[in-house]
């Protein structure tokens, strides 16, 4: 057990000792950095559940109480295989500048905890607060139309096109999402919960709103298309 313990406490250590800066241990403290910040590689060490994860991206979101923030993992795919959204998990690692707002660039991963409830953090958003970075990185509930659906041609992601209070979104869902079929909400109302992401033109500014929503539980269909427009025939 003091093994273990040891195990835990020492790389955090280590690394704070050796930048002799503080550890960050809040999402909020990683996001609020200054550029120029977040690019000398401070160390942070935080603990919370997961919100979105992407095996094959090695990448994934969590949330705590201040705020929500995006984790790269610089670790063996294989490492991130047995987490799962809801999952509580320690994290090691390092600041990052990111395209929009600091990053964590995490060496290590550990899961403490596991069946979080994290649908129950997603807010209701301003929409217009979207597209100014209000939400980045973290969980949010909307409802929208759904325009059209895709699967990518490289096959690692589904797409849903929704218009949101008459903004249009992009809704992605990784890869392993499961047999559902995204053309199946065409024409439909639906209301998804998911973690807010963007696009980002080279002056760090967002151009477009993404919503990355891990599966298909996480979509509720509101009001059924009129006509499915796959099923006419020609």
């Amino acid at each position: 057990m003091v093994a273990c313990v040891l195990a835990c406490v020492l790389p955090a250590f280590a690394m704070a000792k050796s930048t002799g800066q503080d550890t960050l241990r809040t999402a909020l403290s990683v996001k609020a950095l200054p550029l120029n910040e977040a690019q000398a590689g401070l160390p942070v060490r935080l603990r919370a559940p997961i919100t979105f994860i992407d095996h094959t991206a090695n990448l994934f979101f969590v949330q705590d109480s201040t705020d929500g923030v995006y984790i790269d993992a610089e670790l063996p795919e294989s490492d991130l295989t047995y987490l799962e959204q809801g999952d509580f998990v320690d994290i090691v690692g390092r600041t990052e500048p990111g395209f929009f707002a600091p990053i964590v660039a995490a060496t290590r991963v550990q899961r403490i905890g596991t069946d979080a409830d994290v649908m129950t953090m997603a807010v209701d958003p301003v929409v217009s607060d979207l597209r100014k970075g209000v939400y980045d990185a973290s969980l949010i509930r909307m409802k929208g139309e759904v325009r059209s659906g895709q699967f990518s041609p490289a096959g690692d992601v589904t797409t849903m096109s929704i218009i949101v209070e008459g903004q249009r979104m992009t809704l992605i869902f990784p890869y392993d999402i499961g047999e559902s079929n995204p053309y199946e909400f065409v024409g439909c109302t639906i209301e998804a919960v998911g973690v807010v992401g963007a696009t980002f033109n080279a002056r760090r500014q967002i151009v477009g709103v993404n919503v990355m929503v891990q599966n298909y539980a996480g979509v509720r269909e509101l009001k059924h298309a009129r006509q499915n427009p796959f099923s006419v025939e020609a």
